[in-house]
């Protein structure tokens, strides 16, 4: 299988197994928040049944008071407890929705044998009020009293049930929320797992094949044309290899012919570096499919390599997400193969990590990480994230030119290194942020545009490339990147001595 539908299917599993847990994060996350509302109504339900039951003591205790003593005082708490009751079985009814049978067969029970007691007892107040009287030892055995057992009995079962009730449900809140914060660890360990096995997935497939790849070069380049190629890792890598080795036997076998084919077997030999790098899709594969992006923004680029060598520059312009543009421009230090492959590794490394949702800063201690075996060769390289909905950028700059933002007024904004070149010294990189409004232009290059030199010695400079960016229209970023390459070959008619890169991102101005 190629790189790419490997790299895709590694994203894809990611993606799937991060919805797989969101998905299932918003459901405990709803079941949790739907148990803590039921808790809520539990908790307040039991509480009027306990003050349900506390009214119907009042009330009897009351009833009894007043029958005893015979004053209107005692039958204040009657008469406060009367009105308490009904507002609370009415409450308890209203909530009756989320009880279980049990326990609204409970509150039934209360309500039926709540009427039939305080009728009764309606009854005994009317009968004293007429004259009859009782003594306390009649009016504790005859005031309702079956009644009144009959009523706390249902009372208890009732606050009974909603205690288990309430407890239940709190036992499955608390499930719910441990389920959610077992959830919340394993999301960001998936996500270091998936980053783990990309990196080395990036080595087995494209990293190690790489580097043989190099020193097989590397040993063509020196003349030992004796020991076959083999690279190993994915198919279009692997690809590279056999041509390298088809090309390193026929070299060998015109070398056997003659002495007199050494100028030729020299030459193919090149030759061999140069078609290598081609098969390996340097300046198609990293640098020439842009694709398409969102409406309203364009991109383009160009790449003119140092006279007769293989540029160690590369490229690319891709959507890391669906609103999102990624945009990294690497300059290795040096020409031919090794460097051109070493573009090739640090691209796909960054981009790799801007797909995995990496800082450009992070992006690039990342790159520090993965290719620590970059000397001699030093690098510089910008990465950016460009939001197109918004307009924000986030860049980060490992000793690169500075990037130019010019906005819609002219105004230009350069974007400084944010941390060291790489392959130097250990170090970290920011990320900054800048904004690109309607009718901004981002364009990135590297120093072999600005150090162009004419007859006369003289630098294309930044002052006159600033200029030609600043005046130039945006509607069709191609058109800028053809204008800005028609002046450098009217200004520096002589053959290039070092890389000439330089990328544009146009966001166009807003319909008035």
């Amino acid at each position: 299988m190629n790189l790419r539908p490997r790299l895709l299917l590694l994203a894809a599993a990611l993606i799937s197994s991060l919805i797989a847990m969101g998905a299932l994060g918003e459901r405990l996350a709803s079941d949790r928040n739907r148990s803590a509302d039921t808790l809520r109504t539990f908790t307040v339900l039991t509480q009027q049944a306990l003050r349900l039951n506390s009214a119907y003591r009042d009330m009897q205790t009351g009833l009894r008071g007043f029958i005893i003593g015979g004053k209107d005082v005692f039958l204040e708490p009657y008469t406060r407890g009367e009105t308490e009751v009904v507002e609370l079985q009415a409450a308890l009814q209203k909530g009756s929705s989320v009880l279980a049978p049990d326990a609204r067969a409970a509150l039934a029970g209360v309500v039926l044998s709540g009427d039939i007691w305080r009728k009764t007892a309606a009854e005994e107040l009317a009968s004293f009020r007429l004259g009859q009287t009782k003594t306390a030892t009649e009016v504790a055995n005859e005031v309702g009293k079956e009644q009144f057992d009959s009523l706390r009995g249902w009372l208890g079962r009732l606050t009974d049930r909603l205690t288990e009730s309430q407890r239940a449900t709190n036992e499955q809140r608390e499930d719910r929320a441990r389920q959610l914060t077992m959830l919340l660890i394993a999301i960001p360990a998936t996500g270091v797992i998936f980053t783990g096995l990309a990196a080395l997935a990036l080595s087995s497939w494209v990293a190690r094949p790489l580097d043989r790849m190099v020193v097989a070069v590397r040993n063509i380049a020196a003349g030992d044309l004796s020991s076959n190629v083999v690279v190993g890792g994915a198919r279009d890598v692997s690809e590279v290899g056999d041509t390298i080795d088809a090309m390193r036997s026929t070299m060998a076998n015109r070398l056997a012919e003659s002495e007199r084919l050494r100028e030729v077997a020299d030459r193919a030999r090149e030759g061999i570096e140069q078609s290598a790098i081609v098969t390996l899709q340097l300046r198609g594969e990293m640098a020439n499919e842009l694709g398409t992006f969102p409406s309203g923004w364009t991109a383009a680029a160009n790449l003119l390599p140092a006279a007769g060598l293989v540029a160690g520059d590369c490229y690319d312009v891709t959507l890391v997400s669906p609103h999102v543009l990624g945009v990294i421009v690497i300059d290795i230090a040096g020409h031919g193969a090794p460097q051109a492959i070493m573009a090739l590794r640090c691209k796909e490394i960054l981009r790799a990590a801007l797909r995995m949702h990496l800082e450009p800063g992070a992006a690039l201690g990342l790159l520090a990480e993965q290719v620590g075996d970059l000397h001699p060769s030093f690098v510089t390289a910008f990465v950016a994230l460009v939001d197109t909905g918004t307009g924000a950028c986030r860049f980060a700059n490992a000793g690169h030119p500075p990037a130019l933002l010019a906005d819609h007024d002219d105004t230009v904004h350069e974007l400084a290194p944010t941390g060291p070149l790489l392959g130097v010294f250990p170090g970290s990189w920011t990320t900054e942020s800048a904004q690109m409004d309607p009718g901004a232009k981002l364009a990135v290059y590297t120093d072999g545009l600005t150090e162009a030199r004419d007859h006369a010695e003289a630098f294309y400079g930044m002052e006159r490339f600033a200029e030609l960016v600043v005046t130039l229209p945006c509607e069709v970023a191609e058109s800028v990147i053809k204008t800005c390459f028609d002046d450098l070959h009217t200004f520096q008619p002589l053959r290039l001595l070092d890389d000439v890169t330089l990328l544009l991102v146009c966001r166009e101005c807003e319909a008035s």
